[in-house]
């Protein structure tokens, strides 16, 4: 049976690309998760994209939420680490179900295989309701993340859903590298029109470490 207090994970990645690769599913914290990875070259670098997935969002009960903090290290096929992400910390639940970031890896890099660990920090449960989830750089409340997701959607293409990040893994890279700030800029007046009626309010810019 596979110990569901493990909290470093380990997977090799035999031909890193912009092919989303994603990893068997494991468990921790009483949930399955997989992480996906892909690469994306840009300015001369090849950036290094990889997200902590719940597997089987579908099946999680609406209202549950768990708080994940976990950071991914990058190593050669010597096992010498090419970089350690910072420690991310988010809230997952069956409507924000993926996080991630990226990372560029040294110009010298000149093989497609790598290995990824996957460090789990801390999962603790979240039984408010009222919790407060960051979505895209704002704090709002998770019965609004549908409303807040449909705003995106529905304004100039933008398709912020992270439930879909393991089949549009490039869009996700555009809006996170291209389009975030713009979208932050409408919300905010959208904000200040709506905000009586939502009661959200914004959270200060993060940028992805």
């Amino acid at each position: 049976m596979e110990d569901q207090n493990q909290t470093s994970f380990t997977f090799m990645i035999d031909n890193l690309s912009d092919k989303i690769t994603e990893s068997p599913k494991f468990l921790n914290g009483g949930w399955e998760w997989v992480v996906d990875v892909y690469s994306k070259e840009e300015d001369h670098k090849l950036y290094v994209y990889h997200f902590l997935m719940v597997a089987n969002p579908e099946s999680l009960r609406p209202g549950l939420i768990r708080r994940v903090s976990f950071f991914f290290v990058i190593l050669n096929q010597s096992g010498k680490e090419l970089y350690r992400t910072n420690e991310i910390c988010k809230l997952f639940c069956d409507k924000v179900s993926g996080w991630g970031c990226y990372e560029p890896l040294p110009l010298e890099f000149e093989t497609n295989k790598i290995t990824l660990k996957l460090e789990v920090v801390k999962v603790v449960e979240v039984v408010d309701w009222n919790e407060m989830i960051e979505f895209n750089g704002f704090q709002i409340h998770y019965s609004q993340v549908e409303s807040v997701n449909s705003l995106f959607l529905n304004h100039r293409g933008f398709e912020i859903n992270f439930q879909n990040i393991a089949d549009h893994g490039s869009q996700v890279e555009q809006h996170i590298k291209e389009k975030v700030e713009a979208a932050r800029d409408w919300l905010e007046g959208a904000i200040h029109s709506w905000k009586g009626r939502l009661g959200f309010a914004p959270l200060r810019n993060e940028k992805i470490d």
